[in-house]
């Protein structure tokens, strides 16, 4: 009775092992897809797959509020013409690429990130994912 016991201890042990390594493998994939290259084709791709709202034109302002509540302000451009200035809410996991003079391949940033580096008045195009009127992802339409 002892010796099953402990077998069915250690198979349970050995099974809950195995299934932490499996998780953490998993994550560690979807960290290593966090690419440019990635989150322009395959993760744009998905978001409209799943009927994401997608902007072209600028940002005008960027700020976080209270806590890490982000907003940015969104012209759109459309035929050439500049639309009226609408506040989009940004996801907690929103992903930015922009590109900086320090980085003009692009660099992959956080919500919050992205408000720091935002120079308000600056011409740069984006173009703005939406999932439930927030902004998921927003690209920088110079890459």
């Amino acid at each position: 009775m002892k010796k099953t016991l402990i077998i069915l201890v250690l198979i349970l042990a050995l099974l809950f092992s195995v299934t932490g390594c499996a998780e953490q493998a998993s994550q560690t994939l979807e960290q290593g897809k966090t690419t440019v290259e990635y989150l322009q084709g395959e993760f744009a791709e998905k978001l409209e797959e799943q009927g994401a709202d997608v902007y072209n034109g600028k940002i005008t302002n960027a700020e976080f509020k209270a806590g890490s509540t982000g907003q940015i302000t969104f012209v759109e451009t459309k035929d050439g013409k500049d639309g009226e200035p609408k506040d989009i809410p940004l996801d907690k996991k929103v992903r930015v690429v922009y590109v900086t003079n320090s980085s003009p391949d692009g660099n992959i940033m956080n919500g919050e990130e992205f408000v720091k580096a935002f120079v308000p008045g600056n011409n740069d195009n984006f173009k703005v994912f939406t999932l439930e009127d927030k902004a998921v992802l927003i690209l920088s339409v110079e890459l």
